[in-house]
């Protein structure tokens, strides 16, 4: 068996609470030029019972299927040849010729760079996934990102998700945002500051 294999096994024999999340009505578009890694996410997301998973190794591929298919949230890398990952979510928020503008977008690198993750939330992705993966954080980002999306906000300088889902509506004191580490959790309060 593959390690990817044993992973989806491990997940699917777990006892986690969140795997009554029903992802069976789900369209997800895998975007990544590596085989491998569109094959990992593939058999994670078969293990959540995803309905259909879609895959495209460049941005051009990608767009015909938004264009083609319903389309419930985009997987996308940063690294890949022709068009990057930021360029891509860039033309799928703001392009006119692409239907979805609102469609959840989950980011997916090795890179952590605080200059990375800033460029990634101001392009408009809805969550940043950090490689190595596991399934745990893939689930996390998709219920997140399809159950528990943010409002979209469609400005002339920016569209893509409300980055306050955490915050007080009605908060009125200092803004704070956090610039240093960047692990996982640190990736998140970027995105959401």
């Amino acid at each position: 068996m593959t390690p990817s294999g044993d992973l989806c096994r491990a997940w699917e024999e777990s006892n986690v609470s969140e795997k009554a999340v029903d992802f069976s009505d789900t369209t997800i578009l895998v975007v990544d030029d590596n085989q491998y890694m569109r094959n990992l996410i593939g058999h994670m997301l078969r293990a959540f019972g995803v309905g259909a998973i879609l895959h495209a190794e460049n941005a051009k591929d990608a767009f015909s299927k938004i264009r083609l298919s319903k389309i419930d949230c985009l997987i996308v890398d940063w690294l890949m040849p022709g068009m990057s990952g930021i360029e891509f979510v860039l033309m799928v928020r703001t392009g006119p010729q692409c239907p979805r503008p609102d469609i959840p977008i989950i980011f997916c690198s090795g890179h952590t760079e605080n200059d990375l993750i800033v460029e990634a939330r101001d392009a408009g992705v809805s969550e940043v996934l950090t490689k190595p993966l596991s399934p745990q954080s893939l689930f996390e980002k998709l219920d997140a990102a399809i159950f528990h999306p943010r409002p979209i906000i469609i400005k002339p300088t920016y569209t893509g998700p409300c980055r306050r889902r955490r915050g007080n509506v009605k908060y009125d004191g200092i803004e704070r945002r956090c610039d240093s580490g960047l692990q996982q959790h640190d990736i998140d309060a970027l995105l959401y500051s």
